[in-house]
């Protein structure tokens, strides 16, 4: 049987959808300025990729991990909609066959392989290739799970998964933070520590969000 969850939860809840929707629209400002021609271009972040950017494979994976990782992103929000899991349940398969293949297939294999050029040095690289591998395996195991009809473990890995997906903002929420506060860190060092925090931080409050009964919204369990 389903807890109560109180008013608190609620707000929590709302806070928390509300943010994604934040989070997306941010998202889609940042990638629309390497959407929109001319292009490539000497901007943002490719003004530190100049050697990168002239490999044959870098462009393209990078186009690839943008484009998909903003899909998953959209498409994560509707899997946290109670409203279409229970008014269009076909819908909400759909869309996460869609974001599961987006991760599987595109958005963690293009991370992962982009990682090994990726800002930082070595620290700055293994951040990100941890994040990928993570990100692929939580979103493997959400898909295994629902496969074996195991309600509450699937919708465990998704929210571990969709937190993942979100780390992309938190990478530019802290790096902008730091900068704003003028943080004792070396530009280099801040790139580094915020490649960690951005997904550790995320996991960690989706384990808190699980350890305080976020399950129990999506799943009833029957006794």
């Amino acid at each position: 049987m389903r807890t109560d969850m109180g008013g608190g939860f609620i707000v929590l809840r709302g806070i928390a959808f509300f943010s994604m929707i934040v989070f997306c629209y941010l998202m889609l400002d940042v990638i629309l300025t390497y959407l929109l021609p001319p292009f490539p271009g000497n901007i943002d972040f490719f003004a530190t990729k100049q050697d990168a950017i002239h490999m044959t494979h870098w462009l393209p994976l990078f186009y690839i991990h943008i484009i998909s990782g903003f899909a998953t992103m959209v498409l994560g929000v509707t899997q946290f909609s109670k409203w279409i899991m229970e008014n269009n349940p076909n819908r909400h398969k759909r869309m996460g066959k869609a974001y599961v293949a987006l991760v599987l297939l595109l958005a963690a294999p293009s991370g992962f392989i982009l990682a090994f050029s990726a800002n930082g040095g070595a620290l700055g690289q293994a951040a990100f290739t941890v994040q990928s591998l993570v990100w692929w395996m939580s979103t493997i195991l959400a898909f295994s799970a629902i496969r074996n009809k195991n309600f509450r473990m699937h919708c465990k890995w998704m929210i571990r998964s969709y937190a993942l997906t979100l780390s992309a903002v938190s990478l530019r929420a802290m790096i902008y933070f730091f900068g704003e506060i003028e943080f004792p860190l070396h530009e280099e060092e801040i790139y580094i520590f915020s490649a960690w925090a951005s997904w550790i931080v995320n996991v960690l409050l989706a384990e808190i969000l699980i350890r305080n009964g976020i399950i129990d919204y999506y799943v009833e369990e029957l006794v």
